[in-house]
C-alpha cells in the first residue's frame, strides 16, 4: 500500500528518522552542558567574610553549600598578616617556602583571635585563623592586612576582608557553549520528516 506509513518490521511501530533522533540527541545535550555548568557554579563557589563593627568582628565562610560563623569582641582581634598559602590553602612559613621554592604559592591573611578553649569556656588561649585558604592576591592580602591592623590599633573602628567567588570559567564557559548549541540545534535540527517528493509519470504519446 503506497499511502501507509513505514515500520520498522513491528506493526505500528513507525521507523524513526535518523536526522529527527540526531536533533533531539543534540538538544538534550545542549540542555545537559547549560545545568551542569550552573552546578559547577554553585559546586565551587565560595565566600569568606570579616566584618569588623566598633564592638567585634564577625567571620562568616560559605564553602560547597556548608555555613560557618563565628564572633569574637574586637578586645580578643590580636593581628592580621598578610602571608603566603601552598596549593591546599595550608599556611607556608619562609623555611617552607625555601624548601619547596617550586611549589605554587598563594597569598592570604593570617588572623591572630583569642578564643575560648571550648563553648562557653571561660579560658581563652590564642589562635590563628587563614582569612581564606583560596589565593587572594598580592596586592588584596596586603591592603586588606593593613586595614585590618589600623582597626586592631584603634585608628580606624570599621574594617573588612574579604575572598570569594561565584563563578567558575568552566563552569560559564560550559553553560555558555551550552546555550549557543541549543540555539543552533533549533536552527539547524530536523524537526519532522520531510514530505515525499512526488513522481509525475508522463504517459507515451
Amino acid at each position: 500500500i503506497s499511502n501507509s506509513r513505514k515500520t520498522n518490521g513491528v506493526d505500528g511501530i513507525p521507523v524513526v528518522n535518523k536526522y529527527v533522533a540526531a536533533s533531539i540527541v543534540w538538544v538534550i545535550l545542549s540542555i545537559f552542558a547549560i545545568f551542569y555548568g550552573i552546578h559547577h557554579c554553585r559546586a565551587t563557589s565560595y565566600s569568606y567574610n570579616l566584618r569588623c563593627d566598633v564592638t567585634n568582628c564577625v567571620w562568616s565562610k560559605t564553602d560547597k553549600g556548608i555555613l560557618e560563623t563565628f564572633s569574637v569582641s574586637r578586645y580578643d582581634f590580636l593581628d592580621a598578616e598578610s602571608v603566603r598559602i601552598n596549593s591546599k590553602g595550608e599556611y607556608a612559613d619562609t623555611a617552607t617556602i625555601k624548601k619547596m621554592p617550586n611549589q605554587r604559592y598563594g597569598y592570604s591573611i593570617r588572623l591572630k583571635f583569642r578564643l575560648p578553649t571550648e563553648p562557653d569556656s571561660n579560658i581563652k588561649v590564642e589562635k590563628y585563623l587563614l582569612l581564606s585558604p583560596y589565593d587572594i592576591g598580592r596586592r588584596s592580602a596586603r591592603t586588606s592586612a593593613t586595614r585590618l591592623q589600623s582597626y586592631i590599633s584603634r585608628a580606624k573602628d570599621i574594617a573588612n576582608a574579604e575572598s570569594s567567588r561565584s563563578v567558575s570559567f568552566f563552569g560559564l564557559m560550559t553553560s555558555m557553549l551550552g546555550f549557543i548549541s541549543l540555539c543552533l540545534s533549533c536552527l539547524l535540527g530536523q524537526w519532522a520528516d520531510k514530505p515525499p517528493r512526488r513522481i509525475i509519470s508522463r504517459k507515451a504519446s
